[in-house]
């Protein structure tokens, strides 16, 4: 899950948290009128409970009720299995789901201490961060739309905590009207750790040739249990071989020129940014009848695929055959090559270039 896909994800629960906090206003102003003086609640305290249950909302929203149900009975109980992935497949989509987890919860530790002095307790801070996270873990358990990870459960933790420091370096500057170390250091402290982290394993990596390079991205390929023989004896020699390297491989600028040239050709329009899936790029495009194209442009070998699946019930009223010829005009004009173009009576149509 890239930023876009993050943001595109938010957007309706924000919608749903402008609607929840009106209605909360509208009831506030009716208790404060009428039972105010038995049951007083200050202004600001309801301000802060209000967002609080906005930010639940928007966070169990993102997390579970905006996935479907395919994670049935799925649970990581290994730690940093998030940093292992990101380092073997240096993935910046890992590490952006990294800073993300932690950037979700740091509200939670903001919120927290301002709500009630109670919470200006570091381990009460702590044990509720933990309890809130939880909660959404287990829901994406019982629910299967999502995998019970501890990583998440850590870094929810971390980046409450992380709002938790910061927060009190304001609160403790207010109350003693002067800034001490301590706090100042505990509330660097996280970002700093992470930025050393991040920057330290960039080093490492662009140090080596040839980066990881694993069979597997995500895990160690254990080898203990084989045993390889040969018959052929083996020259000595260094024999010469052919190496082909593809020059678009990792150009996302040859991306956007096909991007541009398929808007223009069919008269599409290009909806939103580019998003980011693993190592691929998806280029979203509609017609004028709303009907949705999906450009995907594989970073790792240059090739790409164009998918259109018309969802309406009624068959497309347009020559097949016209169509079929002018996508493999336009292929052969642009120096691609058509590997597979199947339509049905339904207009569903997927070919993939090189």
């Amino acid at each position: 899950m890239d930023l876009i896909s993050i943001v595109s994800g938010l957007l309706p629960y924000v919608k749903y948290s402008i609607f929840i906090i009106t209605i909360l206003i509208i009831g506030y102003f009716i208790y404060r009128k009428f039972y105010q003086g038995k049951y007083p609640i200050r202004l600001s305290k309801f301000v802060l409970i209000t967002l609080l249950i906005c930010w639940f909302i928007v966070v169990f929203g993102i997390t579970t009720l905006s996935r479907g149900a395919n994670y049935t009975d799925q649970i990581n109980f290994s730690l940093f299995t998030s940093y292992v992935n990101a380092w073997n497949k240096w993935s910046l989509t890992e590490y952006q789901l990294i800073i993300f987890n932690m950037l979700m919860f740091v509200p939670l530790g903001v919120l927290l201490p301002l709500i009630h002095h109670k919470n200006k307790s570091f381990w009460r801070v702590l044990i509720i961060s933990i309890a809130f996270t939880s909660c959404i873990e287990i829901s994406q358990l019982i629910t299967g739309k999502g995998i019970f990870e501890l990583d998440d459960l850590l870094h929810n933790t971390i980046g409450s905590l992380a709002g938790y420091f910061i927060v009190m370096v304001f609160i403790l500057w207010t109350e003693q009207r002067k800034l001490t170390f301590i706090p100042i250091v505990k509330a660097i402290s996280i970002p700093v750790v992470f930025i050393t982290l991040f920057g330290v394993a960039n080093v490492v990596y662009n140090a080596q040739e040839f980066g990881n390079l694993p069979f597997i991205p995500a895990q160690k390929q254990n080898m203990e249990h084989i045993q390889m023989q040969l018959e052929t004896e083996l020259s000595n020699k260094s024999p010469n071989a052919c190496v082909y390297y593809n020059k678009d491989v990792n150009d996302i600028k040859k991306g956007k020129l096909i991007a541009q040239s398929i808007a223009k050709q069919f008269n599409l329009k290009q909806q939103g940014g580019i998003r980011i899936e693993v190592d691929n790029r998806i280029f979203t495009f509609q017609d004028d009848e709303g009907s949705n194209y999906n450009l995907t442009y594989f970073m790792s070998n240059g090739s790409w695929s164009l998918s259109f699946d018309n969802i309406n019930d009624d068959p497309l009223k347009v020559d097949i055959k016209q169509k079929k010829q002018l996508l493999e005009n336009w292929l052969k004009v642009k120096d691609y090559y058509l590997i597979t173009l199947s339509i049905s009576s339904k207009m569903n149509v997927q070919f993939v270039g090189i």
